[in-house]
């Protein structure tokens, strides 16, 4: 997300972030939040974690900063940890290639 998607976006329009910090300019996004380009920002990542004490989006208004937890919920161990022994499984059988949600770049 940059500065040319958030001139293009509507300013009734949420930012929400819960993937990776590096996928937003910080910078556009704070311009467009200052400039009302759009209407508020729900962050759970960052460029920078944890997010410095001193960082703008602390203070604004239409912005919420949660702590690197925003999906988490009661249910994320029952969900998350099958996912996490089944790739421990392929792994050690040497199986790297079928392992489940790997990121390749």
């Amino acid at each position: 997300m940059n500065a040319a998607i958030f001139s293009i976006v509507k300013p009734t329009s949420y930012f929400i972030n819960l993937a990776r910090g590096g996928v937003v300019d910080e910078a556009a996004l704070i311009r467009a939040l200052e400039n009302g380009q759009i209407a508020g920002a729900a962050l759970d990542v960052f460029n920078d974690e944890p997010l410095p004490e001193d960082h703008p989006f602390w203070s604004m208004k239409n912005v919420i900063v949660t702590t690197h937890l925003g999906g988490f919920y009661d249910g994320y161990a029952d969900r998350a940890l099958p996912v996490v022994e089944e790739n421990i499984r392929r792994f050690l059988a040497g199986d790297t290639g079928n392992m489940i949600n790997v990121v390749r770049r």
